[in-house]
């Protein structure tokens, strides 16, 4: 199910045909990837493949679309027919194939911060919404049963322990990681700063 279209980024339109062709790629047992979702949307429609990238985007940001890296390779699903998340059960796999990587289980003892940081860097969408970060990792891991109901409350609980320790920023809705470059350089200037020497000449010519 969708969200509410007044808390989400992208334009309702747009997520619906996204959505759409998503799962009309699939039926064509391909793999719905950025060029084959921008021209199933734009067949028709007459749309600009800029926008239809940028509102797939937005569709990954607000949960509505999920976002898989294969290899390097991004590839997109409808969250409501992956197994592994709620409501996953319609979008049944042959047996003895899954469509889902599962990378590892969550038990109590995981450390959800880094699991958040890895994320994040998977989805590579230069910040993810809480909500994307968590259906990700339903896609991706066997959470444990004893977790099943406490993995949104154990997210958020890391997501605000990274950024007290400055491990993770927040931009309005979406969680990001530190620019590590960006600090470097100013411990760079800073160094220069620091062995920078003023040295002042005074001599008479005659």
């Amino acid at each position: 199910m969708m969200k509410d279209s007044d808390s989400c980024l992208a334009n309702p339109k747009y997520t619906q045909w996204i959505l759409e062709a998503i799962r009309k790629i699939r039926k064509q047992k391909q793999r719905p990837n950025e060029k084959r979702i921008c021209h199933a949307v734009r067949h028709g429609r007459g749309l600009d493949h800029a926008d239809i990238k940028e509102q797939l985007e937005l569709c990954v940001r607000d949960g509505n679309v999920l976002k898989v890296m294969n290899k390097g390779v991004a590839s997109y699903r409808d969250p409501e027919f992956s197994p592994g998340t709620r409501g996953g059960g319609r979008g049944r796999a042959s047996r003895g194939t899954s469509t889902t990587k599962i990378l590892g289980n969550l038990t109590l003892s995981t450390d959800y911060l880094r699991l958040i940081q890895s994320t994040i860097k998977q989805l590579a969408e230069g910040g993810s919404t809480l909500k994307s970060v968590e259906k990700y990792i339903r896609q991706t891991y066997n959470v444990d049963t004893r977790m099943e109901n406490d993995l949104s409350s154990k997210l958020r609980l890391a997501a605000k322990k990274g950024i007290a320790q400055a491990k993770l920023t927040k931009d309005g809705k979406l969680f990001k990681l530190p620019d590590q470059n960006h600090d470097k350089l100013n411990k760079l200037q800073g160094d220069n700063t620091k062995n920078n020497v003023q040295v002042s000449c005074t001599c008479t010519c005659t």
